[in-house]
């Protein structure tokens, strides 16, 4: 199954083009948007890092939130 994608507009957050959450205003919808990034996060400073045992940290922890938060029900 591919990885959700998700976007905000505002005050309202969408997994796959989908309605997923709403904010009471369009900063609180930045931080909830960028709360869900997390994984691409970890995923970039994986690729940045020297360290392989590392990077397999930082890839492990990604592949652990997206398995928790980004599935769909």
């Amino acid at each position: 199954m591919p990885e959700p994608t998700f976007t905000n507009n505002g005050k309202q957050i969408l997994r796959d083009g989908q309605h997923y959450a709403d904010a009471v205003d369009s900063e609180a919808g930045q931080e909830i948007f960028d709360a869900l990034s997390i994984p691409d996060w970890l995923d970039a400073e994986a690729d940045k890092c020297r360290q392989r045992a590392t990077a397999r940290a930082w890839r492990i922890a990604a592949d652990n939130i997206r398995a928790k938060f980004h599935r769909k029900d």
